[in-house]
């Protein structure tokens, strides 16, 4: 069976059973798990330049988005502003474009040592980012960028209607 079906049908199956912490902490979760990361979080975008939602596995990884956010610098930004992935596989050696976010590559957190985030897409508009963060350092490989991209792709379509909610406007009908 093809992995990225897989990856696929995972976040569907989560977007059709309960559990505690409601939808976006479910998913977070599962990608978490599914996709071997330490940290996951997820962003969507509202009306404007700075209205967001953030849902996160952890409290350190919220953090971080939030940070990313409040900066307006980072890998889910950047995805969330250009539309595709941003893969920072080393945090230490990365250089910003914003002065604001640098301190964060000279002592980063411990516990972060690579960031990824890929838009969520849904036909051509961009509703927010997932962000993926690794303990260590190290770039994705072919097959975890591209079930990095599925799932991704999949979130983008279970939290539509959380996106409505927040941006007032409806993205294209499935």
């Amino acid at each position: 069976m093809d992995d990225r079906f897989t990856v696929r049908q995972s976040v569907f199956d989560t977007a059709l059973g309960g559990g505690p912490g409601g939808l976006p902490g479910r998913l977070c979760r599962l990608l978490r798990r599914d996709l071997g990361m330490d940290a996951v979080t997820i962003s969507l975008l509202g009306r404007g330049p700075h209205q967001h939602v953030c849902y996160a596995s952890d409290v350190a990884a919220l953090g971080l988005e939030a940070l990313q956010f409040a900066l307006d610098e980072g890998p889910s930004v950047r995805a969330a502003a250009l539309g595709r992935p941003v893969v920072v596989p080393d945090l230490r050696g990365h250089r910003w474009r914003r002065p604001a976010f640098r301190p964060l590559t000279r002592t980063p957190p411990p516990e972060t040592g690579a960031l990824y985030a890929f838009p969520l897409r849904f036909r051509g508009r961009v509703l927010g980012a997932v962000g993926l963060i690794r303990n260590t350092p190290g770039a994705l490989s072919e097959e975890e960028y591209e079930r990095c991209a599925t799932a991704a792709g999949a979130v983008a379509v279970v939290l539509l209607d959380d996106y409505r909610r927040l941006d007032g406007d409806s993205p294209p009908s499935p």
